[in-house]
Order: structure tokens, then C-alpha cells, then sequence
């Protein structure tokens, strides 16, 4: 088991996108550096993304990906193409990362790629690569909508490795479109541990419906705790309120300094205590209609399997 990894914060970025102004899907991209058959690939990954386009028609791509060798790049390269943006979220500055690149052919084609990238962001210096590679993997997982995965099926191999990715955002329940990719990493010891066609694409939990199903059962929650903190100040400070204006009707009921503060007082709890009580109605018919939402989308879902 990898060791833990302090915490990344979210990463937080800005894409221009041409008007009419599109809602964002951000997609992750992880995949093996030695691949084979790249024509193979390069089909299923154009099958991908029609996949991903289909199911969220409408949404502006945006890819984020470290822009290794093999699989990173060859989507990056076909998602530019199509219009796609591309954030480019480096594990370690852009000099030292180009270290990693050997050949003078890698390194022209990564800084052609990272040339046409609307961001670039370089991660804070780690201890090793192989933390470097697996937190930058887990802050493109925490930015990312849907991973789009080039991978061969194999169990984990290293540290913030595919396979690792992969796991991670299963975990998390983020979708996942799957392309099939025999990794010809050179003196990989035996066959491919799964078997099929090189380039088949398979999806996780890629759903419209589910999506937009938790969209609004999120915003339905979000509306039903301020209802409850709206009760809780109301339900708290109206009786504090009361007993004020009582203690000075019982024992200050002919007036004077005391019955004054307790009156001012209990003015002011009772002004902070009111305004709860509509704030907690109109939180509740907004809970009422968001759950109305969710569950409307969720019955389209299910006719739509039924059909």
C-alpha cells in the first residue's frame, strides 16, 4: 500500500471559452506511458469522447493531464483537435519535468502541447518523482468530473502509477470511460491481464441522469440544513426573548433602569429571532421543490431504462 500523501487544496482554474458561455466538464486523464497499436487507441479514444459528448451534450471539454509520454499526450493531441481546452497540471516544474523525456523528439512534441494549453500549473517541489506523480494524479482527480483512463487492467504496478488513478476515483465514485491499452512497457514481465480488443471502450458510472440527479438532491440538502439552522436560532432565541420580557413584567413592573435593559435586551433577541421564522419557510419550499427536481429526474431515468 502507497504511503499517505498530505492533502492537496483544490485546484482552482479559469478556461475562456467562446460565447454562448458553456457549463464546464472537466476530464481527467491518466493511462500508461508505453503503448501499442497506437492507431487501435487513437479510434478508441475518439469513441471515448463522442461517448463522454453524448452524455453531456451541451458541456464545454476541458482536459487535464500531466502531459507524460504515451497516453496523456495522444488524448491531449485528438481532444485539442476536436476544440477541446487543455489544463496542463505538471508534477514538477516544466525544466526539471523535462528531464523525464529523453529524446529531443519528446521534448519539442511536450512543449508544442504544453505551447497550446489555456493553464499551466506546476505542483510544489516533492520529496521523489514518485510522490510528485501520484499527487499531481490525486489533484487532477479532485479537479476532475469524469477520468478517462488508458489502461491495461493490470494491478498497480508503482506509485501514483494508472492503476493506483484508477482505484482512486472509483473509490470517490467518480465516472470512468475505459479504453482498452496493452501496455508495451519494455521488459514487462508476462502477458496482459485482461484480455480484449486493444482501443474496446467501457464506462463507469457515466450517467446524465445520475449526474443531474445529484446535482439537485445536493442543492435540495444545502436548502434543507439552512432550514434547520434557521428553526435552531428561531426555536433558541424566541424563548430567551420571552423570559426577558417576562423577568421585567414580574419584577420590574413599574419600570426604571433594570426594566429597561431587560426590555432592550429582549427587543433585540426578539429582532434576531423573527426574520428566522420566514427565512425557514422559504428555506423549506425550496428543500420541498428541489427534492420535487430530483426526483423528477430520477423517475425520467428510470422510464428511460424501462423503454
Amino acid at each position: 500500500m502507497s504511503e499517505a500523501v498530505s492533502p492537496m487544496p483544490r485546484i482552482e482554474f479559469t478556461v475562456t471559452v467562446v460565447e454562448p458561455a458553456k457549463e464546464i466538464l472537466r476530464l481527467g486523464v491518466t493511462g500508461h506511458r508505453f503503448l501499442s497499436d497506437i492507431t487501435k487507441l487513437q479510434e478508441g479514444v475518439e469513441r471515448a469522447l463522442d461517448t463522454i459528448e453524448d452524455c453531456y451534450p451541451g458541456r464545454s471539454l476541458v482536459l487535464i493531464t500531466q502531459l507524460a509520454e504515451g497516453a496523456d499526450r495522444l488524448v491531449a493531441t485528438i481532444g485539442l483537435d476536436r476544440g477541446a481546452s487543455l489544463v496542463a497540471l505538471l508534477p514538477l516544474s516544466r525544466d526539471e519535468f523535462m528531464k523525464d523525456f529523453h529524446s529531443q523528439e519528446s521534448q519539442d512534441e511536450f512543449a508544442n502541447l504544453l505551447g497550446r494549453a489555456s493553464e499551466v500549473l506546476e505542483l510544489p517541489e516533492r520529496a521523489d518523482r514518485a510522490e510528485a506523480y501520484e499527487a499531481a494524479g490525486l489533484a487532477m482527480l479532485d479537479c476532475a468530473d469524469v477520468l478517462l483512463a488508458l489502461w491495461d487492467g493490470a494491478e498497480a504496478q508503482g506509485r501514483g502509477g494508472t492503476a493506483e488513478i484508477v482505484r482512486r476515483a472509483r473509490e470517490r465514485g467518480i465516472p470512468l470511460v475505459w479504453v482498452l491499452a496493452h501496455n508495451n512497457k519494455p521488459g514487462s514481465p508476462g502477458p496482459t491481464p485482461l484480455r480484449g480488443e486493444q482501443g474496446r471502450v467501457s464506462t463507469e458510472r457515466l450517467d446524465p441522469i445520475a449526474d443531474a440527479y445529484r446535482r439537485r438532491d445536493e442543492a435540495a440538502g444545502r436548502h434543507q440544513r439552512r432550514r434547520w439552522q434557521y428553526a435552531l436560532f428561531a426555536v433558541a432565541l424566541s424563548p430567551i426573548a420571552a423570559a426577558l420580557l417576562a423577568c421585567q413584567g414580574l419584577f420590574y413592573p413599574h419600570g426604571g433602569l433594570a426594566a429597561i435593559i431587560l426590555i432592550a435586551f429582549g427587543v433585540v433577541v426578539l429582532s434576531v429571532a423573527l426574520p428566522n421564522y420566514p427565512r425557514m419557510g422559504r428555506s423549506h419550499r425550496c428543500w420541498i421543490d428541489g427534492r420535487l427536481r430530483a426526483e423528477s429526474v430520477r423517475g425520467s431515468g428510470s422510464s428511460r431504462l424501462q423503454r
